[in-house]
């Protein structure tokens, strides 16, 4: 049952972080992600994805 929290809760934070249009990112959850408040899991995604992007 963790398993599919993790998903739904990377599914929904996924979708509140703009993400760049035609560009693929893969995503890899660690247990943290069903015990991380959300708000706090959308800013991590937020700044690793913006982190990438810069140093991209």
């Amino acid at each position: 049952m963790q398993r599919n929290r993790a998903k739904r809760r990377l599914r929904q934070a996924v979708r509140e972080v703009p993400l760049e249009d035609g560009t693929d990112y893969v995503i890899v959850a660690s247990e943290a992600v069903v015990h991380t408040p959300f708000d706090r899991l959308t800013r991590w995604l937020s700044e690793a994805i913006i982190k990438e992007e810069t140093e991209a």
